[in-house]
């Protein structure tokens, strides 16, 4: 879920209690967002998990089936699209394991005529076998531009090839020298593959979302499809926020930027709207004018 923070301003004779907040925005179409898309690869989990009946009255592979239907329809002809899958074509035996750790099927790369393959490739999907997330995601990548571009990654649960671990092989995509962003997408997860996924898409730059049902799916994969965000590294002081303002931090008198984490939702995704509070103090001497810019 997209998110700003607010542009604060006052006057203080003392010491101020900063509040930044965090909004869940719902986008609204632009004539910016007309514009072309980057290249983006999705690469969907076809793995034995997506059998599981929990998915708004579908199995999870159904759902799936409905929610790409639904977003290749509407981002076609805005952004050239690939698929990578994993999964599909093995059992989850421990005898099938180095072949359901090798099942991954490298689709189409990006194009702007890839959405009927893409669909029948979908339609045909069994869901079954192992999850090899890492490697998938480097034959996503491969298929990318060498300018870079978008990986959308949707997986119910944890990776069950490893090594290499997951977050390393998104390290070392994103540190590659071309600008890959990674976005990952929770289908009905559980806590630990929702933080493995985090991981994912903090270590390129990009953004997690959960989603449980075909159309909730469907509109978390047409964000994460058209979000280019790209984390900002620095190396500014961090100083932590407090959600409550009587434990909040003071900010050195001499400090103009320092990096922070701000107070995250209680749930996921957010509802729209839905805010969240987090408090720094500032010291500042008599007459100073504050701002604070996020």
């Amino acid at each position: 879920m997209t998110s700003t923070n607010s542009l604060i301003r006052r006057w203080a004779a003392a010491g101020a209690a900063a509040l930044l907040t965090t909004t869940a925005l719902i986008p609204t179409a632009t004539a910016e967002d007309e514009r072309r898309g980057s290249p983006t690869m999705l690469v969907l989990d076809s793995s034995g998990s997506m059998t599981a009946d929990d998915a708004g009255g579908q199995s999870r592979i159904d759902a799936a089936r409905d929610a790409a239907h639904t977003f290749i329809d509407e981002v076609d002809g805005t952004l050239d699209l690939g698929l990578v899958t994993y999964g599909g074509n093995t059992g989850d035996t421990p005898e099938e394991y180095d072949a359901g750790c090798r099942d991954i099927t490298m689709v189409t790369a990006p194009g702007n005529d890839t959405a009927d393959q893409i669909k029948d490739h979908i339609d045909d999907l069994d869901a079954r076998g192992y999850t090899p997330i890492g490697e998938s995601l480097r034959t996503a990548a491969d298929e990318l531009p060498d300018s870079g571009g978008t990986i959308v990654l949707v997986s119910d649960g944890i990776a069950t090839c490893t090594p290499p671990p997951v977050c390393e092989v998104a390290e070392d995509l994103a540190d590659q020298g071309v600008d890959i962003i990674i976005n990952t997408v929770g289908f009905n997860v559980d806590d630990a593959a929702r933080e493995e996924l985090e991981c994912i898409a903090d270590a390129a730059g990009g953004t997690y979302a959960d989603a449980s049902d075909a159309d909730t799916l469907a509109d978390e994969l047409k964000r994460a499809a058209t979000r280019g965000y790209r984390a900002y590294q620095s190396d500014a002081q961090r100083i932590p926020a407090a959600a409550d303002d009587l434990k909040a931090d003071t900010v050195p008198l001499d400090t103009t930027t320092f990096l922070t984490g701000l107070t995250p939702f209680d749930q996921k995704p957010p509802t729209s709207g839905e805010r969240t509070s987090s408090y720094f103090y500032l010291p500042v001497r008599p007459g100073e004018r504050v701002v604070v810019s996020a």
